[in-house]
């Protein structure tokens, strides 16, 4: 079996994840989803793993690879779960400004990784806190810098850009697809983001940047709608 990215659960069924992942198959079938592991190897995790059949798969019909626009996809399982309880998609955005969001993958630790050459990543799963949610317009100018072209000034309407000022903490090469997560007052945890792409990993100056969820509540909405 062959890790391919992250994704979260977020009902009885349905798993968001990041459409860069799946774009270049043509069939789901090609897919299984495992639910409830720490590892990615290990035989002996702590929660009962199974592989589970996916049903449907679904890439945001505006992805292209070019610019990593409308980078999320939905995979739908072959039937639904009963004993795992799903992330939360808020209907709002929960995490302003300044405040922090944690990152969860088995990617790399750091850019520079050895592992890196072979594509390996971690063997358990990773948890990034207290990463800082940049500005729009802050996160918009530093992409455009390191893609040296002007992003669209609505940039930060389906991007969320999230990382520390001096490059300690970030996702990495393998955390793509999964969640960026928020803890509100009550401590109800939400899925705010979806990793997407970044340059390298921890650069200072340089945050992650992940697929904001909010953006796409009417398109999951209409996926969850179609049979």
């Amino acid at each position: 079996m062959k890790f391919v990215c992250g994704g979260t659960l977020f009902d009885s069924q349905h798993i968001v994840s990041a459409a860069h992942c799946f774009a270049r198959y043509k069939s789901h079938a090609r897919f299984g989803v495992v639910i409830g592991s720490q590892y990615r190897w290990d035989k002996r995790p702590t929660l009962p793993e199974k592989l589970l059949p996916v049903k449907q798969l679904f890439v945001h019909e505006g992805f292209t690879m070019e610019c990593y626009c409308n980078d999320v996809a939905i995979l739908r399982l072959e039937q639904p779960l009963s004993s795992f309880v799903p992330a939360c998609i808020p209907h709002y955005d929960p995490a302003g400004v300044g405040e922090n969001a944690t990152v969860l993958g088995w990617g790399d630790t750091s850019f520079h990784s050895e592992k890196r050459k072979f594509g390996v990543g971690t063997e358990t799963l990773q948890r990034v806190d207290d990463l800082t949610i940049y500005p729009e317009e802050q996160c918009r100018n530093i992409m455009s810098r390191i893609a040296r072209r002007n992003l669209p000034e609505n940039f930060g309407d389906y991007y969320i850009c999230a990382g520390v000022p001096d490059g300690t903490k970030d996702a990495c090469i393998g955390d793509s697809g999964g969640p960026l997560l928020h803890e509100d007052y009550d401590g109800v945890w939400s899925i705010i983001g979806v990793v997407s792409f970044g340059y390298k990993c921890a650069e200072p100056g340089v945050p992650g940047t992940y697929s904001r969820i909010s953006y796409y509540l009417p398109w999951i909405n209409k996926i969850l709608e179609t049979p």
